[in-house]
């Protein structure tokens, strides 16, 4: 994916929203996790800041966040929810890292 359209993908609001709304189905996982997972006070603080929109990372960021998956890349526009949800999933620790 160039430059070019990734800058494209991570600044739609559509599809930042989706991203997001992946965010917080993750977020909503986290909070009903065992308290014994590990990471879970950082895990627990950013689920709730996200959750209660006082994240510290924008849309756009973590839009891009999300583009690192090379099938969404290839076609942001037309990835399938289960495709974002499963991302989002994927790289928790880096989204907890940026808050």
């Amino acid at each position: 994916m160039s430059y070019a359209a990734r800058f494209t993908a991570a600044t739609d609001v559509t599809f930042q929203g989706r991203c997001l709304v992946a965010c917080w189905v993750a977020a909503q996982d986290i909070l009903a996790e065992a308290t014994n997972t590990p990471n879970y006070g950082e895990r627990r603080g950013w689920a709730t800041n996200i959750l209660q929109g006082r994240q510290r990372a924008t849309n756009q960021q973590i839009a891009v966040q999300v583009l690192r998956n090379a099938t969404i890349a290839a076609g942001p526009t037309a990835a399938v929810d289960g495709d974002l949800q499963f991302q989002v999933n994927s790289i928790i620790a880096d989204l907890v890292a940026i808050g």
